[in-house]
């Protein structure tokens, strides 16, 4: 609705990325609306222990590239998301960096 319905007409994704707040996750997408000239925030907290969300790509292509960063720095999977793989750090690293409870491998660095 906040991208089809005319008085809306969310149209473009400004922000999206993903918190860790230690008991549960989050993600905050920020919409914005040419037409309108207006934007609107929107906050989902996702359970830690099964963190998915429905993907926003099919609505907003925009969303692609974000999710994938939220996807590989928090752990937080995208259902239907297209090409879900890491983006930033390479397919054999272990873990999740922007996680509260993340160890590193070298915690001298």
């Amino acid at each position: 609705m906040l991208k089809t319905h005319p008085k809306l007409a969310f149209d473009f994704v400004s922000t999206l990325h993903g918190t860790d707040y230690g008991d549960y996750l989050e993600i905050y997408v920020h919409l914005f609306s040419f037409e309108h000239h207006q934007s609107v925030a929107i906050k989902v907290k996702i359970d830690k222990e099964s963190p998915q969300i429905e993907s926003l790509v099919a609505l907003w292509p925009g969303a692609n590239w974000p999710e994938r960063e939220v996807f590989d720095l928090l752990g937080i999977a995208f259902l239907n998301h297209p090409n879900l793989k890491r983006i930033l750090l390479p397919e054999e690293w272990e873990g999740h960096p922007l996680r509260k409870d993340y160890e590193p491998y070298d915690v001298e660095v």
